[in-house]
């Protein structure tokens, strides 16, 4: 009752005129009539009886009366009960969500969900007056202050986005600082969109959400892929690695995918698994005789599209550019770079250092120094932080503590001393990257080589160095720390004559080959479409680019043509790209005004193809269990959706009860005064 409210309540005044029928039942009904009768005992009899019946019937027309005066003047009042807090007006907006997601291409019925969806939102405009301001939210648009027409409009606007949004991101950004606003959620209530548990708590907003039919609709999703060997050159043999995810949940499925290389069907294979399981398949084949591969693996599932295809693209590098520093030009180093043609060896003298024009080169070596010169550590952290790797080689003959000078500043291990103790190689990290295709079986009688000269190395517990190569005492031979975007391996075994078992042994040139030319393929195979991301030109590999110039990205038919956010970073541009740069899948090329420089992949997020959903039972139930009282669940039958959505923002109105009751007590003093004799 404390919640009650009346419209107009100065006509409570009027149940003052309850006192009409009071006074009417006090001086109307004691007036005497005068009646002779012969037999007077029978009269007493007939007076006792007609007294207490006459009285009752008298007190019913007096309580008829004052129920009907008092009943007429609160239906004059008009009491009601506030719905909210806060009623219609004109300081009033609604704000609504259309999910637009990749999720909302489902079929349930005819038309996709979106279809659906839109309908429903002009069911919700048109429960509100015409002269309420709307803001119209999708996952990649905002649109505020529209009228109903231009939110109409707006709505015929809208298409699949591969943009993501959650729930309660969708909710924060729809709160307004200036209104009270009404927030209508239309979705499919994917679980990964969802996210209850992270609704925010807020007292100022009735949220609402409309939850679509659906079912849970089988899917499958080409997830990843990576290449197994770092080393892209053109006829490289490649392994392709993928994942395909099953969100069905239905047993032994074989699905057939396709490999397309520049266009061109490669190869084929299939992929079996169970329900709710991922498999990973694998191609083989050559990379072809051109500057860039352009990759796509493809499977066929409906009615869920756009995860069917997973693109990636890679440049292919023909020749690999080293620069050695050492004053020694006869060592094994030299020799296994110089008889092999894929390398570029460009070597440079200590005793006289070059530091100038290093940025072309894709992996620096220091070999057979006794001390180190000055600016050599700042040459090494700028190949570092291009994402590239060094090899360090102490000289038997050098100075432990001038190289820890450098081991320290790059948070490597220290030297201990020098070891004359001959030792065997024993033990070896198989699973790492740099031994990846070189060991296909392990012959446990195979001896491995033994070196006569190295340097002990002292190792904490906190060190975060890797260890590739021990020997029979457990003492490392080759490790490397993580500084900074590249790698420093220290190769603890001097070139020197008295170390050529190692040197031409079958673990040399497989660990030299790997680490010089895995930093040159730091990139990702692909990027994902409606997020941010950096993309890195490199200067030295396009002699074209000009620092002064703005590069463009433009896809493919130039659909798409913009100048993306760049910054100059010396030998490389760093171009970042928004959200809403880019969010169609597809190849993207960056280009300044004549040449294509790169090549580079998008794809659709990942995120919504595993099609589970919310019913609108379980959303109900959460929202109950949790006292979140001002969320609440309308039922998404649309054809009575205005309704139920004008019912939820309209107060209680009890007018037309209290006149129905008026004049009930109306109709019941006439019966009695009609058939009461």
């Amino acid at each position: 009752m404390s919640n009650i409210t009346f419209l107009y309540p100065a006509f409570l005044w009027g149940l003052t005129l309850v006192i009409i029928p009071i006074l009417i039942h006090l001086f109307n009904f004691r007036r005497y009539k005068k009646i002779y009768f012969s037999n007077v005992a029978f009269l007493e009899s007939v007076k006792e009886q007609t007294k207490f019946a006459s009285r009752v019937k008298h007190l019913l027309i007096l309580l008829t009366r004052i129920l009907f005066v008092v009943f007429l003047v609160l239906t004059f009042s008009q009491p009601y009960i506030a719905q909210k807090k806060h009623t219609l007006n004109k300081h009033k907006s609604v704000t609504i969500y259309i999910d637009n997601s990749f999720s909302m291409r489902a079929q349930p019925q005819k038309g996709t969900q979106l279809d659906v969806a839109l309908v429903a939102a002009k069911k919700t405009a048109d429960a509100f007056p015409d002269d309420i301001m709307f803001s119209l939210i999708t996952n990649n648009n905002i649109s505020r202050n529209l009228s109903k027409s231009e939110l109409n409009d707006a709505i015929q606007q809208i298409d699949f986005s591969p943009s993501f949004r959650t729930l309660p991101k969708v909710i924060r950004n729809s709160f307004s600082a200036h209104n009270n606003n009404d927030i209508f959620i239309i979705s499919d209530f994917q679980k990964n969109f969802a996210r209850l548990q992270n609704l925010p708590k807020d007292s100022t907003h009735q949220i609402y959400f409309i939850p679509l039919k659906n079912q849970n609709t089988s899917n499958l999703s080409i997830d990843s892929c990576w290449i197994e060997d770092p080393v892209n050159t053109p006829g490289e043999a490649v392994t392709l690695y993928f994942t395909i995810s099953n969100f069905s949940k239905k047993n032994n499925i074989t699905v057939p995918v396709k490999l397309f290389i520049n266009d061109s069907l490669k190869a084929i294979t299939k992929v079996s698994f169970d329900k709710k399981s991922v498999a990973q398949g694998i191609f083989h084949y050559l990379n072809p005789n051109t500057k860039t591969v352009l990759g796509k693996i493809q499977i066929t599932d409906y009615p869920i599209s756009f995860d069917n295809e997973l693109l990636f693209a890679y440049p292919l590098k023909k020749r690999f550019h080293i620069l050695a520093y050492t004053p020694d030009k006869d060592n094994y180093i030299d020799k296994f770079f110089e008889n092999n043609s894929r390398f570029v060896y460009d070597l440079r003298d200590l005793s006289n250092p070059d530091y100038g024009n290093i940025d072309k080169y894709d992996f620096l070596i220091i070999n057979k120094f006794k001390t180190l010169p000055k600016g050599i550590i700042q040459i090494i952290k700028q190949f570092l932080s291009k994402g590239k790797n060094v090899l360090f080689l102490p000289d038997y003959d050098g100075d432990i503590n001038n190289y820890n000078l450098l081991l320290s500043d790059l948070h490597a291990q220290k030297f201990l001393q020098k070891n004359q103790t001959p030792a065997r190689i024993e033990k070896i990290e198989f699973a790492a990257d740099i031994f990846k295709k070189v060991f296909k079986k392990i012959d446990t009688k195979t001896k491995m080589p033994v070196i006569k000269q190295f340097f002990t190395t002292k190792h904490h517990s906190f060190n975060t160095n890797r260890i590739y190569l021990k020997t029979e005492n457990k003492m490392p031979i080759l490790s490397d720390t993580k500084y900074d975007k590249g790698h420093f391996f220290i190769l603890n075994v001097p070139d020197t004559e008295e170390n050529e078992a190692f040197f031409t042994g079958p673990l040399f040139v497989p660990i030299i080959y790997n680490i010089s030319t895995e930093s040159t393929n730091a990139e990702p195979l692909y990027y994902l479409a409606g997020q941010n991301n950096q993309i890195t030109v490199s200067l030295a590999d396009n002699k074209l680019i000009n620092t002064d110039e703005m590069l463009h990205i433009t896809s493919l038919g130039n659909k798409t043509d913009f100048i993306p956010y760049q910054q100059n970073q010396g030998n490389q541009i760093q171009l970042i790209i928004s959200k809403s740069d880019i969010e169609a899948q597809g190849f993207y090329y960056i280009r300044n005004k004549k040449n294509s420089l790169k090549t580079v992949a998008f794809n659709y997020n990942r995120k919504e193809s595993d099609l589970s959903f919310l019913s609108s039972k379980e959303i109900s139930n959460y929202l109950t269990n949790n006292h979140l009282k001002t969320y609440k669940v309308l039922d998404n039958n649309i054809p009575t959706l205005t309704h139920t959505i004008t019912s939820q923002n309209k107060d209680i109105e009890f007018w037309r009860w209290l006149l129905l009751v008026a004049l009930f007590f109306l109709i019941v003093e006439i019966l009695l005064l009609r058939f009461w004799k």
